[in-house]
């Protein structure tokens, strides 16, 4: 476990808080900027361009990051967070339990506190923009807090240990200022309409935000006005044949396929395609962007490929553990060891301390590639079944990969294939080149008891092998299946033939008995398509190129059984 000293801990002043009645106050926990219009420190959020995370999504508050003397670590109340153009907005209800919490609402209400969000520093993650001026890309927020507001009003990132001390000031006294404060507090709201201060102020908010979202659709609008009449420009002068029926009425294609298979085939690119989000613009995968020609594969196009894929990958059909993240590595907590049994104690003697122990298994999300030549005759005939056959293409490609490092993969540098991380019998099967129904009984028998769950175990073997055992004329079990049925002792047969031939000299985890649920397999949704017609331009093709991210790990391997051959 890693030890962070808490004064290393970033903070990020927000904006200055308001009271908005009822013991509740509102502001911004950070605020959005450019490169040009930096923080002191030459850091900047982008609303585009910054992961903000708020983990957990009630956030807790606290006075000076909990290092106030009087208030210490306790909760004085929940956020809730939501972003809009400026920032990240918090609400936050305070507890008002004692005098000291109300002299923190006292302040609010005298405007002298701002919010301040923590992040610890190895989850921010900068990027240089030139000129010493550094985009934030992200931060974990994992607390807020209420902090006298700083002279300096402008924005700022900095450790916690450098702030100064007025900065961290403990509360008053409340015998002294804390209750002069109070006071001169109520006085305010006797001479001011403090809720209809923050009412008006609020609604000058929402009505440039209005003024904001109508003028980005009047924009919007004016530019698919002017793009529709050039494309009715350009074909009423036979400059071009036709605009694709995508452009032609506009939000005619609401899930972007058409607008897809239009590029597809003409490269003209439209408001309908998909751009792929950050994370698939990692520099650590070297995957381009859509600004260089990379598109989303709309979901109806998606869920057809896959539909396709599942029947084809075993991976698919069996019960294993399946996760989906946007991120390069997905942590997965697994038990270590068990704990023990409850121990007879006698009366008056001492517990017995056992308790079970975690490991995380760190599933790595590697690239796939598939290059994909079209015949430029091909992609112009309107007539030929596109969609079906891009569909069968990269959903056979996507099942075979699957299949084969699912099973064999070697779990460096790429995903660990199930037979890879199996345990391997300590019996080997009775032949090489005849095994029987009970090589099959002692797989099934040398799983720890506790993994042997029926609606999560099965065997994974190639085609000819499961055909091979099916085939055993004189069975010695009366509830081992015969040739009519898929199951081996009411157990699933899954198919792989990645896995090795049962009778060769490498047929050595030819069979495996597997609790499914004890392996993990993680993607990246979605498929990135890139069009290139120069590459391949003299033998008249146009060149697809497609990626997708997979990893795969055995959970637990000793849920995980394979054969050691004769």
């Amino acid at each position: 476990m890693i030890d962070f000293d808490k004064d290393d801990q970033l903070v990020f002043y927000g904006g200055e808080v308001k009271d908005l009645g009822d013991g509740k106050i509102g502001g911004y926990l950070l605020q959005f900027s450019t490169s040009s219009d930096p923080d002191l420190t030459k850091d900047f959020f982008s609303k585009d361009k910054s992961s903000i995370e708020v983990s957990p999504d009630n956030l807790p508050v606290f006075y000076a990051h909990g290092r106030d003397t009087k208030m210490g670590k306790r909760i004085i109340g929940r956020a809730n967070t939501k972003v809009d153009e400026v920032g990240v907005w918090a609400e936050t209800q305070l507890n008002l339990r004692d005098e000291y919490e109300k002299a923190v609402l006292a302040m609010a209400k005298a405007g002298k506190l701002g919010y301040s969000s923590g992040a610890l520093p190895h989850l921010v993650e900068r990027e240089p923009m030139g000129n010493g001026v550094n985009l934030i890309k992200t931060w974990v927020i994992g607390e807020a807090s209420l902090t006298p507001t700083p002279a300096e009003p402008r924005n700022t990132v900095m450790s916690l240990k450098s702030l100064s001390a007025s900065e961290m000031a403990a509360l008053p006294n409340l015998d002294e200022n804390t209750k002069t404060s109070l006071k001169e507090s109520k006085k305010m709201e006797n001479e001011v309409d403090v809720k209809a201060v923050v009412a008006a102020a609020l609604a000058e908010r929402d009505a440039a935000e209005k003024a904001k979202a109508e003028e980005a659709v009047a924009l919007k609008t004016a530019e698919d006005a002017g793009y529709k009449k050039a494309v009715d420009e350009l074909t009423a002068k036979k400059l071009i044949k036709g605009a694709p029926s995508v452009v032609k009425e506009l939000g005619s294609d609401p899930d972007g396929t058409g607008s897809f298979k239009a590029w597809l085939r003409t490269g003209q690119e439209n408001a309908g395609l998909i751009r792929p989000d950050a994370s698939w613009t990692k520099t650590a995968f070297n995957v381009t962007d859509g600004a260089t020609g990379g598109f989303l594969v709309p979901d109806v196009l998606y869920n057809g490929i896959i539909a396709k894929r599942d029947l084809a990958s075993w991976v698919r059909q069996a019960p294993v553990q399946r996760f989906t993240t946007s991120s390069d590595h997905i942590i997965v907590p697994v038990e270590a060891t068990k704990a023990s049994n409850f121990t007879l104690t006698a009366e008056a003697t001492a517990y017995t301390e056992n308790e079970p122990t975690l490991n995380q298994i760190d599933i790595i999300l590697y690239k796939y590639t598939k290059e994909i030549r079209m015949s430029e005759e091909f992609v112009s005939d309107q007539a030929g079944n596109f969609d079906g056959w891009i569909s069968n293409v990269i959903s056979r490609a996507v099942a075979a990969t699957e299949n084969t490092i699912y099973t064999v993969g070697g779990g460096t540098g790429a995903p660990q294939g199930i037979k890879v991380g199996a345990t391997a019998l300590t019996t080997a099967f009775s032949s090489a080149t005849a095994p029987t129904a009970l090589d099959l009984i002692r797989l099934v028998s040398e799983q720890p008891g506790q993994y042997n769950v029926p609606a999560e175990c099965g065997f994974l073997m190639r085609n000819a092998t499961k055909w091979l055992f099916k085939s055993i004329a004189s069975l010695p079990f009366p509830f081992f299946a015969g040739a009519t049925s898929p199951d081996f002792v009411g157990y699933p047969c899954y198919v792989s033939d990645d896995m090795a031939l049962i009778g060769t000299t490498s047929a050595t985890g030819a069979v495996i008995f597997a609790n499914f649920n004890m392996y993990g397999v993680a993607e990246k949704p979605g498929i990135l398509v890139q069009r290139n017609p120069y590459l391949y331009m003299a033998n008249g093709q146009v060149a697809l190129f497609a990626n997708i991210f997979r990893g795969g790990a055995c959970l637990q391997p000793e849920a995980i059984m394979k054969n050691l051959n004769a």
